[in-house]
């Protein structure tokens, strides 16, 4: 092996000492870097869950199909309920998905739109009102890079603060979101009711065909039911599970070692990998 010139004028013993501290720091450096990878997987796939789609899509869609199910219009009450539940829903998904894109953008060192996100996500909880555009606007002032150097070590500290900072915001939004994901089983389950009351006189009716017929449409669509009711308990697992893992890394964030913080992210990462698996829609 080559000496560097550098080493040429140190002793056998000097040369040893400066090759095992370069070895040390590029070991520490390469620890640094995948430390902040749990985080990032933690980010990543929280704003998967967030973001999933299904129950919005069919928030409205599913009062519509209890009342074609019973034969009468829905109130205008019941249509505005609605439209308010659902409006609240996506703001709650935002939010959450908004903040978990930056918190694993900024992990991955994913950082080009990281400022706008901010931006975005500060709209969010202000509509849901998770906070005031007054504490947003100091919530800009800690989270946003602006013209700093990136530095690995940097982003470590961004990170720490942006989860004190948005913590009591992320679980505003986890509460919402949560207890409107609840009112929507609870339409699912009145949806189910509507279609089954329905059933019960075709199945009664004299002719065979269309008792068949109309056996194998309650069939499928009870399936549908079921599936769209697993998704809507994902979605409720998976953001309570953030929710968690997003408070335990606040309490433990500039306490404990980053390889704990890490471990912590990477429990609770694998834990909502497992949700994503299990959602029947996409």
């Amino acid at each position: 092996m080559k000496t560097l010139p550098i080493f040429n004028s140190l002793g056998p013993e000097a040369t040893r000492r400066w090759r095992l501290l370069g070895l040390t720091t590029i070991v520490v450096l390469l620890g640094a870097c995948s430390s902040l990878k749990p985080i990032a997987d933690f980010g990543k796939n929280g704003s998967v869950v967030a973001g999933h789609p299904g129950v919005a899509t069919d928030y409205q869609d599913s009062l519509n199909r209890e009342h074609d199910y019973s034969g009468s219009p829905a109130s205008n009450e019941e249509v505005a309920q609605r439209k308010a539940d659902a409006r609240r829903l996506q703001t709650a998904q935002n939010t959450l998905a908004s903040y978990a894109k930056a918190l694993g953008g900024l992990a991955a060192d994913d950082i080009a739109n990281y400022d706008k996100d901010i931006d975005a996500l500060n709209k969010s909880i202000v509509s849901g009102k998770f906070a005031t555009s007054a504490q947003t606007d100091l919530y800009a002032t800690v989270a946003k890079l602006g013209a700093s150097a990136v530095t690995e070590f940097y982003r470590r500290r961004k990170i720490e603060t942006i989860i004190k900072t948005y913590n009591p915001a992320i679980q505003k939004a986890s509460i919402s979101l949560v207890k409107t994901v609840n009112a929507y089983m609870h339409g699912l389950e009145d949806e189910k009711k509507a279609l089954q009351d329905t059933a019960g006189p075709a199945e009664q009716s004299t002719e065979q065909g269309f008792r068949a017929m109309f056996k194998v449409t309650e069939r499928n669509e009870l399936a549908k039911l079921a599936e769209k009711e697993d998704d809507a308990q994902g979605l409720i697992k998976g953001i309570q599970t953030f929710a968690r893992g997003h408070q335990e890394l606040a309490n433990n964030v500039g306490k404990a070692d980053i390889k704990a913080t890490a471990d912590i992210a990477k429990k609770y990462a694998d834990a909502l990998k497992g949700v994503i698996d299990k959602f029947h829609s996409s």
